[in-house]
C-alpha cells in the first residue's frame, strides 16, 4: 500500500468515483475552467491509477460493485433493468439509459416497477425480443395489474391479456390479424412434496405474443432456458440460415418440452425405486400404493399438457405456414411424440403396479380367510361335542362311564384326523 499515489485512496461502489484528500477537504476556490481541466485530468488518470492500485483492492471494489448493483435491481426493478440492443453482446451495466432504450422498443410512456423486463435485437436487427417476467418483490395482485398494464399499452388484444395472467389455462393458442399468441407451461425442476400432483403446482405458464418485427415472452416465474438463450443471444443464430421470430418460437417449443422430459425421468427413477421394493416384506403397501398412485397422476398431468402442447404448436405452426420438412418444426415434433410415449408409458406401468398391489393386497386377505376356515373347520365338530356333553341331561351316552372323558377324546381326535386326511387328500394344506 506504500507504493500507491498518495493522492488517490480508493474507488468505492462505482468505477470511476474516487476519494482523493483533496475532495475531503474544503470546496476548491481554482476558477472553473482550471477545475474542469483539472476534472478531466483526473478522469484520463483513472485508467493509469489502476495499475498502481493493488489486485485485491481492485477486486473487493468489483465485488461491492455487484452488491450495489443487486441493491438498485431489488429496489428499482425495470429502471435498472439489462438491456443488450447491439451485435457486440449483452450489456450488463445498470443504469437509466437502458430503461429509456426499453421504453422506446416496447413504445409505452412508462414501464411498471414491479416487471423485470430485458430487451434483446436479432443480429440483424431485423425483431425486437422483449422478455417481461414478475419482480421478486412483486406480490400475485400487483403482478397481474402491471402486466395487463404493460400488455395492454404494446396494443395487445384484450383476451390475449386476460389469458396471460390466469393460472389454470392449458396450453391454447391465439391469433389476430398482427399478433400470434401460443401459451405454454413448462415443468418446474422442482416439485414442494412427493404429493404434489396438480397442474398449477407441477408446471408454470409461459407466453409467447409473436408479431412480424417482435417477440414478446410472459412468464411470472425465473426461467432457466430463458436465461441460456438470453446468454447465448447471438451464439444462437450463428447456427442458423435466416434470423426470424419463428427460432425463437421453435427454440421456446422445444426448451419447454425438455423440461418435460427432466420431470418425467425424475418420477421414471422415482417409480423404479418404489417398484424395485414390491414383494419386500418389510415395506407398507398401503403407503407404497399412495407414493406410486402420485406417481401415476404426475405422469398423467405431464401426459395430457404434452397433447395440448403438440396441438397448440401444430395450429400456430399451420398459421406461420411452417412447412412439415421444417428442420425445426421436425426437431419440436420428435421430441414431442418421445416425452409424450415416457408420461404414457410410466402412466401405464404405474397402473399396473397399482393393479398388482390390489391383487396382493386381496391375495393377503384370502390367505387370511383361508386360514381361519381351516381352523373353523377343525373345531366346529368338536365344539359340536363339547357343547352336547355340556348339557345338563341324565341318560348321554357314556356320561355315567368312568372312563368317559378317554372315549369323548379319543372320539374328538379320531374325528380331527379324518378332517386332516380328507384336506390333505384335496390339497386343502
Amino acid at each position: 500500500m506504500e507504493n500507491m499515489p498518495k493522492k488517490r485512496i480508493s474507488r468505492l461502489f462505482l468505477p470511476g468515483v474516487s476519494i482523493t484528500k483533496e475532495s475531503a477537504a474544503a470546496p476548491s476556490t481554482e476558477p472553473t475552467g482550471a477545475a474542469d481541466a483539472q476534472k478531466s485530468e483526473e478522469k484520463k488518470g483513472v485508467a493509469a491509477d489502476d495499475a498502481d492500485v493493488p489486485k485485491v483492492v481492485l477486486q473487493e471494489v468489483e465485488k461491492r460493485n455487484k452488491q450495489l448493483k443487486v441493491y438498485l435491481m431489488n429496489m428499482q426493478g425495470s429502471e435498472f433493468a439489462k438491456a443488450g440492443l447491439h451485435s457486440g453482446g449483452v450489456r450488463t451495466s445498470f443504469s437509466v439509459m437502458n430503461y429509456q432504450t426499453i421504453k422506446q422498443i416496447t413504445g409505452l410512456q412508462r414501464v411498471p416497477p414491479k416487471l423485470l423486463v430485458f430487451c434483446l435485437s436479432a443480429p440483424d436487427r431485423s425483431f425486437d425480443w422483449i422478455d417481461i417476467s414478475a419482480h421478486p418483490t412483486a406480490s400475485l395482485h400487483e403482478y397481474k395489474e402491471s402486466i395487463q398494464e404493460m400488455l395492454l399499452g404494446m396494443k395487445m388484444h384484450q383476451v390475449m391479456v386476460e389469458d396471460s395472467t390466469q393460472p389454470m389455462l392449458l396450453p391454447q393458442v391465439t391469433i389476430t390479424k398482427t399478433i400470434r399468441a401460443i401459451l405454454l407451461r413448462y415443468a418446474v425442476s422442482t416439485i414442494p412434496n412427493r404429493q404434489t400432483d396438480s397442474i398449477q403446482e407441477l408446471t408454470n405458464r409461459f407466453t409467447i405474443f409473436l408479431s412480424t418485427d417482435k417477440i414478446v415472452t410472459v412468464h411470472r416465474a425465473q426461467c432457466a432456458f430463458v436465461d441460456e438463450l438470453r446468454s447465448d443471444w447471438h451464439s444462437f443464430f450463428e447456427e442458423r440460415t435466416t434470423t426470424t421470430p419463428r427460432n425463437v418460437l421453435h427454440h421456446f417449443v422445444k426448451e419447454s418440452i425438455h423440461t418435460f422430459s427432466s420431470a418425467i425421468s425424475k418420477c421414471i427413477v422415482e417409480f423404479d425405486r418404489y417398484e424395485a421394493g414390491l414383494f419386500s416384506s418389510s415395506r407398507n403397501r398401503s403407503h407404497l400404493a399412495r407414493e406410486i398412485y402420485h406417481i401415476k397422476r404426475r405422469a398423467s398431468v405431464y401426459g395430457r399438457t404434452l397433447t395440448l402442447t403438440q396441438d397448440a404448436y401444430s395450429q400456430i405452426s399451420s398459421s406461420l405456414k411452417v412447412l412439415p420438412s421444417h428442420v425445426d418444426y421436425q426437431e419440436v415434433q420428435h421430441d414431442l411424440a418421445h416425452v409424450q410415449s415416457l408420461a404414457d408409458e410410466l402412466n401405464a406401468n404405474a397402473d399396473s403396479v397399482l393393479q398388482l398391489l390390489f391383487q396382493l393386497s386381496s391375495y393377503q386377505v384370502n390367505e387370511l380367510m383361508r386360514v381361519l376356515t381351516l381352523f373353523s373347520a377343525f373345531f366346529i365338530p368338536l365344539n359340536f361335542i363339547a357343547a352336547v356333553y355340556g348339557m345338563n341331561f341324565e341318560g348321554l351316552p357314556l356320561l355315567q362311564n368312568p372312563n368317559g372323558e378317554v372315549y369323548c377324546g379319543a372320539l374328538m381326535m379320531t374325528i380331527a384326523a379324518i378332517i386332516f386326511i380328507w384336506f390333505k387328500k384335496k390339497h386343502f394344506l
